[in-house]
């Protein structure tokens, strides 16, 4: 997802209907891609003003259908109500407003950074905040490491262009 932030394998509303509408949920269409899903709730505007607050992709069922009415394959249904308790669901993947996954590690990054910058004192974190603290601090380490691996490639490149030049040089002369 571009905007929101995703989750897959869950379903945010287990309870709607096959192409139709609910008291909290709007059957937004049938689309081949997430993403396309995605823009539909971000564009919805339905009566009185009311938003997509999140969304539930289906994508192509495991096994083959059998009755049309249970299957919900790519269909896109918006959330309109501001309910977020998602189910373990194969195959659908759920999407909420706020803040994207790649904003939520810089966000980790940044939580963290001003936490820990300069404090001796034990800082007590929440279990949301121990999770994006162990996700931003792999994120970090892994940046790290990628970075250390592109200056010894780099290097070794600049080793092996000069070894060839002097060879180069000295079969010349």
């Amino acid at each position: 997802c571009k905007d929101m932030a995703c989750y897959s394998g869950m379903n945010n509303a287990p309870k709607a209907r096959w192409q139709g509408n609910t008291k909290t949920t709007r059957f937004l269409g049938s689309f081949d891609a997430v993403s396309k899903c995605e823009t539909a709730c971000m564009n919805f505007k339905g009566r009185k003003g009311t938003e997509c607050k999140s969304f539930v992709w289906h994508d192509e069922p495991i096994k083959p259908c059998m009755r049309r009415t249970i299957c919900f394959a790519l269909q896109c249904h918006a959330v309109i109500s501001d309910d977020w308790a998602p189910v373990e669901h194969a195959k659908v993947i759920s999407g909420r407003r706020g803040l994207a996954a790649s904003s939520v590690i810089n966000k980790a990054f940044a939580t963290i950074e001003n936490l820990t910058m300069g404090s001796t004192e034990t800082v007590s974190l929440t279990p949301k905040q121990q999770m994006a603290a162990a996700v931003a601090h792999a994120a970090k380490a892994k940046a790290a490491d990628a970075a250390i691996a592109a200056k010894t490639k780099a290097a070794a490149a600049a080793v092996v262009a000069k070894t060839k030049a002097d060879g180069a040089a000295k079969a010349a002369s």
